[in-house]
Order: C-alpha cells, then sequence, then structure tokens
C-alpha cells in the first residue's frame, strides 16, 4: 500500500473509530474498483473500510442508503431467525463520529465502513464440486432473504447496471473516442467478436420488458471472492461487497455467479485457455435449488441459458470500453491487461456457445 494511501486510510478510519489511538489498517481484497481496508484497534470491534471509486459509482452516497435499507429488514436477529440451520451474517453499515453513513475527506475521496465477518474466508478458486455446490447454497439464501424487500426501496448504484444494451451503446462511444490505441489483431478480433453478436445483446432486457421477467433486489455482484466461507464449517456465511445491491433479474446474479465459479482459467492466464465447466455449472446450480427453487419461475429457467452466455459478453464489453477509452474505470497492472481480461471473457463466451447442446440438456435437467 502507498504511503500516501496508507495515510489517507487510517485518517479515514479515525472518522468510524471509538478511539483513533493504536489503530492499525491493512489493505485486503483484490477488487477491480473500491479500495479495502481491515481496521483493528485496542478495545473495539475490527471493521472493514473502503474508499469507493467514484469513477465507478457517480452517486456513492445512495450505496449506503442501500446498505441501510439491507440493515433495517435483516438485523442479525432476523438473519439468525430466517437462516436456522447454519452460521449466517449480513454485514451492517456502520456510522461516522459525525453521525454520518460516511465521510468524505479533505480531497474528495468519499469513505463507508462496515463490520468485519470474524472466522471466515475467501477462497482463491474452487477445490471441489462440494463447495460449488455451497456457493450455489449462498446466492439462494441470500436472495431468499432479501426476498421481501420491494425492489423499489432501493435505487441502482450504478445506473443501467447489468442493462447489455447500454453497455454497448458505451462501446460504440468508445469506438468514436480520440487517442484510441492502436488497432492491431487483438483490438481486431474484439470487434468482430462483438459485432458478431451485437444482435442477442438485448435478450433480457427485451424479456423484462414485455413482462416475462421481473425484477427483484440482486446481490449484482456474487463472484467467488464476494463469498465468505466459515473458517471452521467450511460452509459460506456471508456475501459480502453490497455496493451493487439493487433492483435487477436474479438471472443477472446467477449468470454473473456461474461466469465467476466455471471459469476454468487464471485471469492472467492466455485467454485461448479459459473454458466453461459444466460440472462446476451443475454443482452450482444444485446447491441453489436446493433453497432458491420457489424463487424461480418458468421463465428464469427458459431464459436461464441466454443468462449464462450474455453476463460474460457483458463483461468483455465493459473491460474492451474501458481499454479503448484509456482503462480509466478497472485497477490495471499493465496498459494491455483490460485487453486481455477483455479477450479471456470472450472466450469464455465462446466456451459456452460451443457447448450449447450440453448446457441445455443440463439446465433442463435440472428443473426436474
Amino acid at each position: 500500500m502507498a504511503p500516501a494511501c496508507a495515510d489517507a486510510a487510517v485518517r479515514a478510519a479515525a472518522h468510524f473509530s471509538a478511539s483513533a489511538a493504536g489503530l492499525r489498517v491493512a489493505e485486503i481484497g483484490s477488487g477491480n474498483i473500491n479500495d479495502t481496508f481491515l481496521v483493528r484497534g485496542p478495545g473495539q470491534a475490527a471493521f472493514i473500510l473502503q474508499r469507493i471509486s467514484r469513477q465507478a459509482f457517480s452517486r456513492p452516497e445512495q450505496i449506503c442508503a442501500n446498505l441501510q435499507v439491507i440493515s433495517r429488514h435483516l438485523p442479525p436477529h432476523t438473519v439468525a431467525a430466517l437462516v436456522p440451520a447454519r452460521r449466517w451474517v449480513v454485514p451492517q453499515l456502520l456510522g461516522s463520529r459525525e453521525q454520518g453513513l460516511w465521510w468524505c475527506d479533505a480531497t474528495g475521496n468519499f469513505w463507508r465502513a462496515q463490520s468485519y465477518v470474524a472466522e471466515a474466508v475467501t477462497l482463491p478458486g474452487l477445490a471441489s464440486l462440494a463447495q460449488a455446490q455451497e456457493v450455489g447454497r449462498s446466492l439462494a439464501i441470500f436472495h431468499s432473504l432479501v426476498a421481501a424487500i420491494p425492489p423499489t426501496a432501493l435505487q441502482a448504484a450504478i445506473p443501467h447496471f447489468h442493462q447489455t444494451p447500454h453497455y454497448f451503446k458505451l462501446y460504440e462511444q468508445s469506438c468514436q473516442a480520440a487517442n484510441q490505441p492502436q488497432a492491431s489483431e487483438l483490438t481486431n478480433q474484439c470487434h468482430h467478436f462483438i459485432q458478431q453478436r451485437a444482435h442477442q445483446l438485448s435478450t433480457l432486457e427485451d424479456a423484462k420488458q414485455r413482462g416475462e421477467l421481473h425484477e427483484t433486489v440482486i446481490h449484482g455482484d456474487p463472484k467467488l471472492a464476494n463469498i465468505l466461507f466459515d473458517s471452521k464449517t467450511h460452509q459460506a456465511c456471508a456475501l459480502i461487497d453490497l455496493d451493487t445491491v439493487g433492483p435487477g433479474l436474479r438471472l443477472y446474479d446467477l449468470g454473473d455467479c456461474l461466469r465467476s465459479c466455471c471459469n476454468r482459467s487464471d485471469p492472467d492466464q492466455k485467454p485461448e485457455h479459459t473454458r466453461f465447466d459444466l460440472e462446476r455449472c451443475r454443482a452450482i446450480l444444485s446447491g441453489y435449488l436446493e433453497h432458491g427453487r420457489p424463487l424461480l419461475t418458468a421463465a428464469d429457467h427458459s431464459y436461464l441459458y441466454d443468462a449464462i452466455r450474455l453476463i460474460p459478453l457483458e463483461l468483455g464489453l465493459r473491460f474492451f470500453s474501458d481499454y479503448l477509452t484509456g482503462c480509466h474505470y478497472f485497477k490495471t497492472s499493465d496498459p494491455l491487461h483490460t485487453l486481455h481480461r477483455a479477450l479471456a471473457q470472450f472466450q469464455l463466451v465462446a466456451s459456452i456457445e460451443a457447448q450449447h447442446k450440453e448446457l441445455v440438456e443440463l439446465l433442463e435437467g435440472l428443473e426436474d
């Protein structure tokens, strides 16, 4: 962590602590957007501090408002009653010493804090199908908990989030941007891949407009890194990083979870090594249906393949558009990092398409 970032985090942590004396702040996580810190201090509970990216979240105050709604609907005693068979934690928003839900520093950085889920870990990857089933169960538990919250009670922290036609419009705008990277075989490959599938990008939004699919409260980013596992029982015990919680289709969450967990490659390896793992997909969905079957409609089942295919295509669009406009949105480690991320997502889409018949048969078998 850079010294300037460390100093800023310590100053911010003091505004959410009972005392500023003896605070220890350590950067944790590997998020692509926000900066996340674990704060510990003598005589007080540890908590999570985040600096929210204003590039990604133009209205970070809305994140806190949404989290306050979640906290009011799901205090710890309510969660324990609704999920009696296991430990399950919904992180709670913490107020600042100024009695607000956030704090802004002198340079305009936006900070907020949440309770820390102790004795829990994230997984660097799935080591077994049993873990994959737990991933599915965790998403179904979350969906069940928030099912009673009207989607109108929350606002989209990121406008048009997961609405793929919107990202296609941004991509078209990025193609006209000044100072684009020099065209190459890889950028031409991306353009061609996108244009071949442009007519399929509105499938879920069209179904929503026709009234076939309906919005509810979703997590928005249920990737593996946002699922905590209890250190003792090894059961999933929380979904974290609730910044993207808001109105949306459950299919967005299912597609994004499968995109993250069924990707059989290291994100930093060559894109052509990426493939979609059908057995992991089967395990995750079977785990989800143990708790979440009543949540899914016949229309949800009929559009599930489209969601599985569409969400990685959407993320590839977002990565590639960011690359074309100078890599301002996602964190990068080198100038080509975001381009390679886009190519990996497109290869994942190609792998899903190549297994269309097998995947449809798998999904039909789970409906029974």
